[in-house]
């Protein structure tokens, strides 16, 4: 299974709709997409260039515009998004025919962005192999616009948690083969098992920050302080439950 995971995906949107900086000869500023909330605009989501120079997703429109008086804005369009992400789905049927938008991870998992699913089961030669296949799709997305990275590994779990948490020397994807689940997880920040912000910071409080700190826990113990999702998951990820997706 692969996981694609989009970081920035509503201004890589935006910004693949506008004119290149080769065609206006000119570096474009910061970019930001906007919702009215209480107390009035703050940003939705920020692009690499305005991540750079401190905007976060929640500021203030006017604090932001008080950084970066030269800021691009424009108002979030999650309809828009969901339209276009659904046909990246598509597109991706270049790589298998089984595909679908990913929406496993908790609306509070804290982890930004959006992603897609390819079950890639008996497809990776058509492509030389899985790294092959990874780094070609990862090239073409990243030419047509938008920051993506991917995980290929035998469970959805374990997938996810690489193609948003795993660092490969800078490589924007990593292929893990079965039964390295456990090891290559046991690093991870326990918010690579899709876990709810609040389930996730209040393990790192007690002292649970990797995923592998939670090996050696019983799940009758871990069930009875945090409920039943993280067993769930980290089961899941390690290929000890299954975990059903549809396309």
């Amino acid at each position: 299974m692969v996981s694609v995971w989009f970081p920035r995906f509503a201004t890589d949107r935006l910004a693949a709709g506008r004119n290149s900086p080769a065609e206006t000869g000119a570096s474009p500023p910061p970019l930001a997409t906007l919702i009215q909330a209480r107390g009035g605009w703050r940003l939705a989501a920020v692009d690499a260039r305005a991540a750079r120079v401190g905007l976060v997703p929640g500021l203030p429109l006017a604090d932001a515009r008080a950084q970066v008086p030269m800021l691009d804005t424009a108002a979030a369009d999650p309809a828009a998004d969901a339209r276009t992400l659904e046909g990246l789905a598509r597109w991706a049927g270049r790589y298998t025919p089984w595909t679908a938008v990913d929406g496993t991870a908790p609306e509070d998992a804290g982890i930004p962005g959006v992603g897609l699913w390819l079950d890639v089961t008996g497809c990776a030669h058509l492509f030389g192999s899985e790294e092959a296949m990874l780094a070609d799709l990862v090239r073409r997305l990243n030419a047509a616009g938008y920051a993506a990275r991917a995980g290929l590994a035998t469970t959805p779990g374990a997938a996810w948690a690489l193609a948003r948490f795993a660092a490969d020397g800078g490589q924007p994807w990593k292929a893990l083969a079965a039964g390295q689940e456990k090891s290559a997880l046991v690093d991870l920040p326990v918010a690579a098992l899709r876990l709810a912000c609040d389930t996730a910071e209040t393990m790192v409080r007690l002292g649970l920050r990797r995923v592998g700190d939670l090996y050696p826990l019983a799940r009758a113990a871990l069930a009875l302080r945090f409920g039943l999702e993280p067993c769930l998951r980290l089961d899941q990820a390690l290929g000890m439950r299954d975990e059903p997706l549809s396309p």
